[in-house]
């Protein structure tokens, strides 16, 4: 298993955990309920983190990297050039599909 995201808000980790598991990519959640230990602890060390097995990180790492740039709030056509809302995957005017 190796590590893959990491952050301080809990919600931005299962966040990240349903888009691998939408891939198809198990993850393990570790540290969920050791934010109560901040203080004790050094603060990154209490951070929700997400580990995925060898043969699935580099393909973890990509979707990670890729997550702000699907987070846009449009995106055009390449077909009709109209703009459809992010959650879309297939034109509303043209019916093509996200390119």
């Amino acid at each position: 298993m190796e590590l893959v995201y990491s952050n301080d808000q809990l919600l931005m980790v299962n966040h990240v955990r349903n888009l691998l598991d939408s891939a198809y990519i198990e993850s393990e959640l570790r540290n969920e309920f050791l934010g109560s230990g901040a203080g004790d602890l050094a603060p990154l060390d209490t951070w929700p983190e997400l580990w995925v097995a060898e043969e699935d990180v580099e393909k973890a790492k990509s979707i990670i990297a890729n997550m702000d740039n699907e987070s846009a709030l449009v995106w055009y056509c390449q077909h009709c050039d109209e703009e459809n809302p992010a959650a879309f995957d297939i034109c509303w005017q043209c019916e093509k599909a996200k390119e």
